[in-house]
């Protein structure tokens, strides 16, 4: 029986609301709790398998919808709360939503290791379905790659996971779940972060649109033929690559700089010139002058979609195309 002294229990402090549904035949209860102070509730709602609560949440007061999984172990039944979350959330209007819990199913059979047989490639097929119809985005997972584990160590899993709308994302950003190891569960309990996470150096990628200046090819030049030490040619060659990554890296800052402050510095000098115009009559140098700008800027937004289309070819190369809604989310999130 879960009350308010075993939530207090649970939670650490008194400042919380909680909302729980009982558990039904073999299947567990589900149990949300929330800071009060921080989250408003507005309503609750729940069905087979799940449950979830409607927050207003923070000082803008933005609506959340954060819904609670133990999926059924049957695909029919699995099935009925799906189509339950999906008719939940065309329901309920705009609001930002994280669906977490335990899925009882993977989306790729590279989530699961262990076991005989086949997996069902409709589970797959159809879970996945569903992750597309609610336009979500699967948070990837760090510190562990499954998340559920057989007692006896012959199978693993990745059952559980959080699942957020694009509009979450964007709001707080790129996120990422945290594995944290189990104990008595054979469940790994999970966090949800939204912060940047240390990957280490950055890797060296080239820029496309750096093949339109008509500079980039002195500067590779200049590079490579600088002197380097060295008693294998091997060693020398790999100087000689340093050296190119870090002169069209400087030479990037220096021409390209950050393409968004560069776009809104054109912008800024264009209007102060229309702002004249419309008053006197400008002179052969201001009216070039306006030219350049124009052509500046053209270029910039030119170069901001070449980087960003690349970067989008890149990510779904490495993810599929599931996870492009995941990178647009970060880049608005940086």
């Amino acid at each position: 029986m879960c009350d308010s002294t075993l939530c207090a229990q649970l939670w650490g402090s008194t400042e919380f609301e909680w909302f729980a549904s009982p558990s039904q035949g073999r299947s567990g209860g589900l149990l949300s709790i929330w800071n009060f102070n921080r989250g408003k509730l507005v309503f609750t709602f729940s069905g087979t398998g799940f449950h979830g609560v409607c927050l207003q949440w923070g000082v803008d007061a933005y609506r959340c919808v954060v819904v609670n999984v133990y999926s059924p172990c049957q695909l029919a039944d699995k099935r009925w709360l799906w189509e339950d979350i999906i008719m939940s959330k065309r329901g309920f209007g705009s609001c930002l939503w994280c669906i977490v819990g335990d899925f009882n199913t993977v989306r790729r059979l590279n989530e699961r290791k262990g076991g005989i047989g086949n997996y069902g490639a409709r589970d797959m097929e159809e879970f996945n379905s569903f992750i597309r119809d609610m336009e979500l985005i699967d948070v990837p997972l760090v510190g562990k790659r499954f998340t559920w584990f057989r007692s006896d160590g012959s199978m693993m899993s990745r059952l559980d996971r959080v699942l957020v709308s694009e509009s979450w994302s964007a709001h707080w950003g790129a996120g990422f779940v945290e594995v944290i190891p189990h104990d008595v569960s054979d469940h790994c309990p999970l966090i949800l972060n939204h912060k940047v996470l240390n990957w280490g150096p950055k890797p060296f990628r080239f820029n496309n649109c750096w093949l339109s200046h008509c500079g980039i090819e002195g500067v590779v030049r200049a590079a490579w033929e600088k002197q380097v030490q060295g008693p294998w040619a091997a060693q020398r060659i790999r100087v000689k690559l340093l050296n190119v990554k870090n002169d069209l890296k400087k030479w990037n800052i220096e021409v390209f700089s950050n393409v968004d402050t560069t776009i809104k510095s054109l912008t800024n000098e264009l209007k102060e010139l229309d702002a004249k115009n419309e008053e006197y009559v400008l002179v052969e140098l201001e009216r070039n002058r306006q030219k350049k700008l124009v052509d500046g800027i053209w270029c910039a937004r030119r170069n901001k979609l070449t980087l960003l289309a690349q970067k989008a070819r890149i990510r779904r190369g490495k993810y599929g195309d599931l996870n492009s809604k995941y990178f647009h989310a970060c880049i608005r999130g940086r």
